[in-house]
C-alpha cells in the first residue's frame, strides 16, 4: 500500500481513532479531556490546528490504568500502546497509542517503527508544593529508563530516592490537593473547581471534554493563543506519513 498521507488524511485517521476513545471511555464511565495542542485545535479551529499531526489527552490518575487496559484490548489490533519503560518517549508523557495501520518518518527521512500517535497525560492530584520535585520524579524515571552507562543510572537512582523522599513526605502533611495539567517542569496546577464540571467543546463532526478554565490553561501554556503563529513558529512532530503494510 505505502500511499502519503496527505495533512487531511492524517488528521481523518487520527479523529477516527479518538472517536472510537471517547465511545469506549463512554461505555466505562472513563473521564478523560483534551488537552495541549488538541485542546487549542478545538478552541480556536473547532478541528485540529492545521498543521498539527497528533493527539492530547488528559485523563484523572485514578482512572488510568484501567483506561489504558481498556484501550489495549479493545484497539488491540490496530494499535500499540507504549510507556516510558517500553519506548524512549518525553518525560512528561505518560503512555503513547501507535497507530498499526501507519508508518511515520522524522525530518531527516529516518522511520519511527511506529505510526500516528495519541499522547496520554495522568492528571495527578498533589500539593502545590511539590511541583517541581514532581516533574523531578518523571524526569528521573525517564532517565533511569534509557542510561546507557551504569554509574549515570545509579546516579539518577539516588536523585529519585531523594527527591522520593521530600515528596512523599510533603504529601502526607496535605490536605489540599491541586491538579497538575502541564507538560512543563513548572505551572499547570489548578484547583478542582477550576477544572470541574468538564465543558463541552467542538472538534471537527463532534463535541469533547474539555476543562471548564480551558482559556486559563491556553494562556498559561501559549500566551496570546488565539494568534496563528508564524509559517517558522509551527511546531510538527514527523516530515511524513505512509499506510503501512504491517
Amino acid at each position: 500500500m505505502n500511499e502519503e498521507l496527505s495533512q487531511d488524511e492524517i488528521h481523518d485517521r487520527l479523529f477516527q481513532l479518538l472517536v472510537k476513545i471517547n465511545d469506549i471511555f463512554k461505555q466505562h464511565n472513563i473521564t478523560f479531556f483534551l488537552s495541549f495542542g488538541t485542546l487549542l485545535g478545538a478552541v480556536r479551529h473547532k478541528d485540529f490546528i492545521p498543521w498539527d499531526d497528533d493527539l492530547d489527552i488528559h485523563i484523572p490518575e485514578e482512572s488510568f490504568s484501567e483506561a489504558m487496559e481498556l484501550l489495549k484490548a479493545k484497539l488491540g489490533n490496530e494499535c500499540a500502546i507504549v510507556d516510558q519503560s517500553s519506548q524512549q518517549i518525553t518525560w512528561d508523557i505518560d503512555t503513547r497509542l501507535t497507530d498499526k495501520k501507519t508508518l511515520i518518518y522524522d525530518e531527516s527521512g529516518q522511520s519511527y517503527e511506529h505510526g500516528l500517535f495519541i499522547d496520554f497525560f495522568k492528571m495527578k492530584k498533589i500539593n502545590k508544593f511539590n511541583r517541581l520535585n514532581y516533574s523531578i520524579l518523571k524526569i528521573m524515571d525517564n532517565k533511569i529508563n534509557f542510561a546507557s552507562y551504569k554509574i549515570t543510572k545509579f546516579i539518577f537512582i539516588l536523585i529519585k530516592l531523594l527527591n522520593k523522599m521530600v515528596y512523599l513526605s510533603i504529601e502526607r502533611l496535605s490536605i489540599n490537593k491541586s491538579l497538575v495539567i502541564s507538560d512543563r517542569i513548572l505551572g499547570g496546577i489548578y484547583e478542582y473547581e477550576e477544572v470541574f464540571p468538564l465543558m463541552l467543546v467542538s472538534f471537527r463532526y463532534d463535541s469533547f471534554h474539555a476543562p471548564k478554565n480551558a482559556d486559563e490553561i491556553l494562556r498559561e501554556q501559549y500566551d496570546n493563543y488565539m494568534n496563528i503563529p508564524n509559517p517558522e513558529n509551527r511546531v510538527k512532530h514527523i516530515s511524513k506519513c505512509i499506510w503501512s503494510d504491517r
